[in-house]
């Protein structure tokens, strides 16, 4: 999937690359600035989209007092748990600090914290794996791009008039794709 979100990339960035690889006569500086400038449209809204979400998530956490609520229960229920734990030991020797240990809510609370922290770390670990994925198809595709299909044909098994014709085909597939998907977007909008 990488690999094919990064040929999309490339067809759609291939115009700055060679207007920096013109201008610039380095291939790898013009595949660092199309890097960049790909990351730029990638990041800034993603930056915005998570800055707009964690807003929202203060906004609801401090309207609501979910946690204060929460300590304020934890806080009566062991107040009571205290008064039947007096009361029981002034009658007999019976200990309720047992029961005190099993109806403590905030292990599971910070079970439940920990579970959820552990599931961002995993997802975040698997975003970071994928854009630097992402970054080293780049890299690669930026400036081989223009020979991939004499790349592709080498190593399949079909004719190789057949692998440049079906690269051709896919090269101006994606192109109508593009066009068509920023015309109906225009349209509607």
């Amino acid at each position: 999937n990488i690999i094919l979100i990064s040929l999309v990339v490339v067809q759609i960035f291939h115009p700055f690359y060679n207007f920096f690889h013109k201008t610039l006569q380095s291939k790898g500086f013009a595949t660092f600035l199309s890097i960049i400038i790909v990351l730029i449209f990638f990041i800034v809204p993603l930056t915005f989209i998570i800055i707009l979400a964690t807003n929202e998530i203060q906004t609801l956490l401090s309207s609501t007092h979910i946690l204060d609520n929460l300590g304020e229960i934890k806080k009566s229920i062991e107040a009571g748990l205290d008064i039947i734990n007096k009361t029981l030991s002034a009658l007999s020797s019976f200990d309720i600090n047992a029961i005190i240990k099993n109806l403590n809510g905030s292990e599971q609370i910070v079970n439940q914290i920990l579970t959820i922290s552990r599931d961002i770390l995993t997802v975040g670990g698997g975003i970071l794996f994928n854009i630097f994925l992402f970054i080293l198809s780049l890299v690669y595709l930026f400036p081989s791009y223009e020979n991939l299909g004499e790349a592709l044909s080498k190593v399949s098994p079909l004719d190789d008039k057949l692998d440049l014709l079906l690269f051709k085909k896919f090269k101006d597939t994606l192109k109508g794709v593009i066009r068509g998907s920023f015309l109906v977007a225009i349209l509607q909008a």
